[in-house]
């Protein structure tokens, strides 16, 4: 979609060349090989995993083929390389946010951690419990869950004692709905806290009641329907998809904006150095530019779900660590 209103507007043309990572490294690796092969390309959108776009950072690196991640919110990427972008907020960031804002702003003092066995659950769990104990809080348990997991009776029993004040969920949207859903089934009414799996379509649609009284971070401007940028997007969205847009597709198309940006730059150095160069971009989610090490910048906010809406309470300033 964004490819065909860049073309529309008569600026130089983009071909769309897509191949499926299925979100595994080893496939995403021939993947971008098939893309990239011959010279074919010079710019690819994409991983939304940090798994895939740890895979072949190294040959893109190599090759000087600029990556522009949706997601991949590992902070290994971070390191990746200096052709590696990501616009979707650094797990560590995400999850000191929610940490800081569980002591500074709500003063709870003991937390227990479920989080998904991957590179995002582990990176989002350290950075947690790292910056919920430096501001005075203790973790009275850390625990974690496989990928696909449908069955969480042991964690729930474990999370089922009266000292904790929040429980701290890393996850991806059906997990994080499932173990939402049997913790309340099993009388669990400690407040959670987790990640912005919360403003995706299946968490919403799986949680259901469930999910009301939880906190969650989300980059600020998600959604944000008085924006025009984002009144047009999703007007543009539902008329192409019959479907309303969720944050992976907002994140996935302003990554693909910010990389259309650069594309009148030739050689690769020059598209990396445009990408760093970005300081007025302002897409569906906000404005927003990356770092030196490609990591984006932007807010991230603080929501609470009250009667199946999402209310935001707090923002968290990427470069102040401060809360308004």
């Amino acid at each position: 979609m964004a490819a065909d209103e860049h073309n529309a507007r008569g600026a130089e043309k983009i071909e769309v060349i897509v191949e499926d990572s299925q979100g595994d490294p080893a496939e995403g690796l021939k993947a971008f090989h098939r893309l990239t092969s011959g010279g074919r390309t010079r710019m690819v959108l994409g991983d939304l995993t940090s798994s895939v776009t740890l895979a072949i950072a190294p040959t893109a690196e190599k090759a000087r083929v600029v990556v522009v991640a949706p997601g991949a919110s590992a902070p290994a990427v971070r390191n990746a390389g200096e052709y590696i972008f990501r616009n979707w907020v650094a797990d560590d960031f995400d999850a000191t946010a929610a940490a800081l804002f569980a002591r500074n702003a709500k003063q709870w003092k003991r937390a227990a951690v479920l989080f998904i066995r991957n590179d995002y659950g582990a990176g989002a769990e350290a950075a947690f419990v790292r910056a919920f104990t430096s501001a005075g809080g203790s973790v009275a348990l850390r625990d974690s869950f496989a990928p696909n997991e449908t069955q969480f009776r042991s964690l729930i029993t474990k999370v089922s004692r009266p000292d904790l004040d929040v429980i701290y969920i890393a996850a991806q949207p059906r997990e994080l709905a499932q173990l939402l859903r049997q913790l309340r089934a099993r009388g669990v009414r400690t407040t959670v806290l987790t990640n912005a799996s919360a403003e995706e379509r299946d968490f919403q649609t799986i949680a259901a009641s469930a999910a009301d009284g939880i906190y969650y971070t989300a980059p600020v401007g998600a959604p944000a329907p008085a924006e025009p940028a984002f009144k047009q997007f999703t007007e543009n969205y539902r008329r192409r998809y019959n479907l309303d847009p969720d944050i992976v597709s907002m994140h996935a198309y302003d990554a693909a904006q910010m990389l259309f940006r650069c594309t009148s730059q030739r050689a690769p150095d020059e598209v990396r150095k445009c990408l760093n160069g970005l300081s007025e971009f302002k897409g569906v989610l906000g404005p927003a530019r990356f770092d030196d090490h490609g990591d984006v910048l932007r807010p991230v906010a603080i929501k609470e779900r009250r009667a199946g809406q999402a209310l935001t309470i707090a923002t968290f300033e990427p470069m102040s660590r401060s809360w308004i």
